[in-house]
């Protein structure tokens, strides 16, 4: 049975409780720029474990009314918001006044049922980590807790970059586990 993380302030934690991330762990590379730092134990491709729908959520209720929250507070009205590495839920509150919200995930059947969803593409952003969209193509672009799955972040976030228009919102939640 999954189980969600808790909501906390990293960057609190790690500033009142010692050196935290930047201290690393002596079985790990803190080499971020080395092949061996983006590794994964199982280095099957992601859209063999998402061939089946997950209709779970990823962190508790209290973590989703936080990242609700957050997608309130920060995304403008009538966004045209790309939510990547989606499901079945962007976490956007109700009425939130959104033009347009595509969906990019990896499984079908969970971007389907994602009542928000005005577009769905199926895509591996660790296969193939260009966007398929034209350069300023988005107000907003999410990622709620599936950001730590990353095995090519520098191309992503180029990415993001591009398809982002100017002065747009990058909001990227994560949980502890």
């Amino acid at each position: 049975v999954e189980q969600g993380g808790r909501c906390e302030d990293w960057l609190e934690t790690i500033s009142q409780n010692g050196p935290g991330a930047q201290a690393g762990l002596s079985a790990y590379p803190a080499d971020f720029n080395s092949p061996e730092a983006w590794q994964r134990e199982d280095e099957r491709r992601d859209s063999l474990f998402y061939e089946r729908p997950r209709f779970v959520h990823h962190v508790d209720g209290a973590a989703r009314k936080i990242i609700t929250k957050l997608h309130s507070e920060l995304l403008p009205p009538g966004a045209e918001i790309l939510d990547f590495m989606a499901s079945w839920d962007s976490h956007l509150p109700e009425n939130a006044g959104v033009n347009m919200l595509v969906v990019l995930g990896l499984n079908r059947e969970e971007l389907a049922a994602n009542r928000c969803a005005d577009e769905a593409i199926i895509q591996d952003i660790n296969e193939l980590p260009r966007l398929p969209f034209s350069k300023n193509s988005f107000d907003a672009v999410i990622c709620t807790v599936s950001v730590e799955y990353m095995t090519r972040p520098d191309e992503v976030f180029a990415e993001i970059a591009r398809v982002l228009r100017p002065g747009g919102v990058v909001i990227i939640t994560f949980s502890n586990r």
